[in-house]
């Protein structure tokens, strides 16, 4: 067992508490990669439980469901990801300095009833909380308010599990939102947790276990799980499916209308600036630019400069699709897209 790593300042004489009564850990923080990878898909971590509850903006179930199965490319991490884990002891720092309250690293703990609920704890702190510290840009800085006490749903949720798993009483989130700190402290809260902790014995119960996987929900997935048509296989409407149809044609045609009018004054727009790339109100602020900084008109340099574009042609690999219909049909029907009519 590793020894434990403590990050502290000048802080209080209390006992610091980093008891986990309801956990046991199965790794410590300085575990090698491969003891990490090991104990991939063997139960629910953290960052699962918002998509548990539906309320993950990046993964749904059925995305959850194959990656315990290994059904999914496993996710080796991304520049994000690297930086985010790049600031932990950054933030642990800032959170001592700012809070008085000393963190202590542990590495993975699981649940003693559920083995199969499982957290990667960033830290314990020694109030009795938990810390979880995040790094995000600002385009998401409406996910949190310090004076609010608002986090994103992937943490909060986040946090909840991790107390659900250890039987801590709180948590700390310290997160760097564009640069900006906030410290944001999250109660346990029972009923969620009863909630999460139901919804993750089903999942692992009756999918992971069971090798059931879940319905896809969002439409990208939908796609791709159903992109094979059985040909002259019927489905009978319902009610809800009857009024989803229409609804799903109005909008259609409600989106076809909104884009003619859009290029009705896109042009009158256009006509107006001629060849003026900026556009002003009567007090000289600028309103809109028409800069030449779009997407580069291939074709239409082909044309002028037919030379010029043999120098500067790059082949393209890409596959000869009517050849491939005239000689097999079949495999080029598999691989078309499904349209919604």
């Amino acid at each position: 067992m590793s020894e434990v790593k403590i990050f502290s300042d000048e802080v209080s004489d209390e006992k610091p508490d980093y008891s986990f009564p309801e956990a046991t850990q199965v790794l410590p923080y300085d575990a090698s990669d491969e003891d990490w990878k090991a104990q991939r898909g063997k139960g629910i971590g953290g960052s699962d439980a918002s998509v548990i509850m539906g309320e993950n903006r990046y993964k749904e179930l059925l995305d959850l469901y194959e990656d315990k199965k290994g059904l999914a490319p496993a996710f080796e991490g991304n520049y994000l990801t690297r930086r985010g884990h790049y600031m932990e002891d950054f933030l642990r720092s800032e959170f001592t300095r700012e809070m008085g309250i000393k963190t202590q690293l542990q590495g993975m703990l699981q649940n003693n009833d559920r083995p199969y609920m499982r957290v990667n704890v960033d830290s314990l702190t020694s109030d009795g909380g938990v810390f979880e510290s995040k790094v995000h840009s600002h385009h998401l800085k409406d996910d949190w308010s310090e004076e609010e006490g608002r986090v994103s749903s992937e943490s909060y949720w986040q946090v909840q599990h991790a107390m659900a798993v250890t039987g801590r009483s709180h948590a700390w989130i310290v997160a760097d939102v564009g640069g900006q700190l906030h410290i944001v402290f999250i109660e346990r809260n029972e009923d969620d947790i009863e909630d999460l902790i139901a919804e993750i014995d089903d999942f692992w119960h009756y999918h992971v276990l069971e090798n059931v996987p879940p319905k896809p929900e969002r439409l990208g997935k939908i796609k791709q799980v159903y992109s094979r048509a059985n040909v002259g296989k019927k489905a009978v409407a319902d009610k809800q499916v009857v009024q989803d149809l229409v609804k799903y044609r109005e909008a259609k045609a409600a989106e076809s209308k909104a884009k003619e009018l859009s290029k009705h004054h896109e042009s009158r727009i256009r006509r107006f600036m001629e060849s003026a790339d900026i556009l002003v109100d009567e007090n000289g602020v600028i309103i809109a630019t028409n800069k030449q900084n779009g997407t580069f008109a291939e074709t239409r340099f082909r044309e002028d400069h037919p030379k010029l574009f043999e120098k500067y042609h790059k082949q393209k690999k890409s596959v000869d699709t009517q050849r491939l219909k005239k000689t097999n049909e079949k495999l080029y029907t598999r691989y078309r897209a499904r349209v919604l009519r």
